[in-house]
């Protein structure tokens, strides 16, 4: 999508997420929001001219109903910022099921033992009352398998998961470095760069591992992945 120099940089998720939740009907929204389920992460790359705004949805109902509205538009338009951006393209890269998604995932029996995290926008952590500026292993570990297991899938990670990931990462490298995330006048601390990680155990719980970051890229980690912070890149 393009509108010239649009002026909007990470802190504008927040405008992109309400365009979608305006979307919804409100039936909807409420029942995934009572059930605690994530609806989607936004991926959103901001270039000079044109926006690349990719939303991962976890739940295949609101895909569909997002999609068939943005079909019928040619822009659209962020009240808050008053802004109005044209539609270049639209487009659906996954069409298959989370719960398929994952079981693939699976059978691909992955096992590569190094992990090279790209924290691209800023990403951060809420422990205890407590922003978190810097990055955390566990921390991060936990986050992605409490996700995982919001979206109740055949795919179950329990608290013994998160100590043999704990057991059996390194951490070789770590690059990240602090900036902050402004959302509505409040400044909260978060991190970006990257993260070299290996996998020292052994190889029966390799999927586990390889599958904890694929579904790190896909889903975003931290706070307000749903508003494009949290965006991980994985190779």
């Amino acid at each position: 999508m393009s509108n010239g120099k649009h002026g909007l940089n990470h802190a504008s998720g927040f405008l992109f997420h309400g365009f979608l939740n305006h979307l919804l009907p409100v039936e909807v929204s409420q029942k995934l929001h009572l059930n605690n389920y994530p609806l989607f992460h936004q991926k959103i790359h901001y270039h000079i001219q044109s926006i690349d705004w990719e939303v991962v949805f976890f739940d295949d109902e609101v895909a569909e109903l997002i999609l068939k509205q943005l079909k019928l538009m040619d822009h659209i338009v962020l009240t808050n910022h008053n802004l109005k951006l044209q539609i270049i393209e639209l487009r659906r890269n996954l069409t298959i099921p989370l719960e398929e998604w994952l079981i693939q995932m699976q059978k691909l029996n992955l096992t590569q033992r190094h992990a090279f995290l790209e924290f691209v926008s800023p990403t951060s952590h809420k422990v205890q009352g407590h922003y978190l500026r810097d990055f955390d292993l566990e921390v991060v570990c936990k986050h992605i398998v409490r996700k995982l297991n919001l979206l109740q899938t055949s795919v179950y990670l329990n608290d013994s998961t998160v100590e043999l990931l704990m057991e059996n990462i390194k951490v070789i490298s770590n690059t990240t470095q602090t900036t902050s995330i402004q959302l509505k006048g409040q400044t909260i601390p978060a991190y970006i760069g990257s993260v070299h990680l290996k996998w020292i155990g052994n190889e029966n719980s390799l999927v586990v591992y390889n599958l904890l970051w694929f579904f790190a890229e896909l889903s975003g980690v931290g706070i307000k992945t749903a508003m494009g912070f949290g965006n991980v890149k994985v190779r």
